[in-house]
């Protein structure tokens, strides 16, 4: 059950991660109005995390726990870590970042050559989330056989 739900919740993260690096955030970029960009980012953030992060602590809390239960379990090890990298790697790169962008007020007062630099820098570093949670997903997966 609780490979189940370690595969489940990190894939269900790594598609909603994927959908957004390879689509939204594109979509998001071709906007030529950058007063709706900085709101859509903000409401769309919001509302990502709400779903996203809560399947990331279940995926890789439930990938670690069988490992726990079993050492020999090292796929589950990689892919649990692998996992839970991505709270770190966000805190360390991207918090500022997204507090910045969050705050559409403040996004608009730098104007719209900042802002599409800086959801620009956003893509980037969420495209490494997305890198992280596929091979997460993958690690797992190996380790089902």
């Amino acid at each position: 059950m609780l490979k189940l739900v370690a595969v489940g919740c990190t894939a269900m993260y790594a598609g909603a991660s994927v959908y957004i690096s390879l689509v939204q955030h594109p979509s998001l970029l071709l906007m030529t109005d950058y007063r709706m960009q900085a709101i859509f980012f903000a409401d769309m953030y919001d509302a990502a995390g709400r779903v996203m992060a809560p399947l990331s602590v279940l995926g890789s809390g439930a990938a670690l726990t069988v490992w726990l239960i079993n050492r020999s379990e090292l796929m589950w090890l990689a892919g649990g870590l692998c996992m839970a990298s991505i709270l770190p790697y966000t805190t360390y790169y991207m918090l500022r970042l997204n507090a910045t962008l969050r705050d559409p007020r403040r996004a608009l007062r730098r104007g719209p050559t900042w802002l599409h630099q800086r959801l620009q820098q956003w893509g980037r570093h969420h495209a490494v989330r997305s890198f992280l949670s596929l091979t997460a997903t993958s690690t797992m997966l190996f380790g089902l056989r």
